[in-house]
């Protein structure tokens, strides 16, 4: 639950324009998370506060992403759920409040991103990350901030055991699978 990138991390990129800055749009980003439970059902989640900064060049394909995420803001669905998450035993949020991803490369198919490789911090571990962009699209003018935009969507799956996340592997699956839905806005 908390990994993400995780978050997780995520991935994105820019306008038309040479190289861009963008800051992440936090209203308009969304990132969850889901891991089996007891084989025969999911376990799922969100985090409701991101911030970042994604520079993007599509020309020299090159670019940055730096995006983290409030681990407090976490959302499962109860109040006692969410306590359980981010407690001591699993993301310690009073401890690790900020869960980042650093991209190291970008991945281009043309002038689109289609991976972000980087590093996610997570309950104080730092390890290597690969996200899959699946869908990218910019504009030059985002109709309510008259801004350009670009939006993306990754995925990933991380290994909670890898950044000591253990609590309740026998109930709760090792693998948990993150997805970004991320919106950011030229400075």
């Amino acid at each position: 639950m908390r990994f993400v990138v995780a978050a997780s991390a995520l991935a994105l990129a820019a306008s038309a324009a040479a190289q861009a800055s963008l800051v992440v749009d936090s209203l308009h980003t969304g990132i969850t998370f889901e891991m089996g439970a007891l084989g025969i059902a999911l376990q799922r989640g969100s985090f409701a506060r991101t911030a970042g900064r994604i520079v993007l060049d599509r020309a020299a394909k090159t670019g940055s992403i730096d995006v983290a995420i409030d681990a407090g803001s976490l959302k499962a669905g109860s109040a006692a759920r969410e306590a359980q998450l981010k407690g001591d035993a699993w993301l310690d949020a009073a401890r690790y409040s900020s869960i980042a991803f650093r991209s190291t490369r970008l991945v281009f198919d043309g002038d689109r991103v289609v991976g972000a490789d980087g590093e996610l911090t997570l309950h104080g571990v730092t390890r290597p990350v690969s996200l899959a962009v699946t869908a990218f699209r910019c504009i030059d003018v985002h109709p309510l901030t008259r801004k350009p935009a670009c939006g993306a969507e990754a995925t990933a799956t991380i290994r909670r055991s890898d950044y000591g996340l253990s609590a309740d592997l026998a109930t709760l699956a090792d693998a948990v699978s993150v997805r970004v839905a991320i919106e950011a806005l030229q400075e």
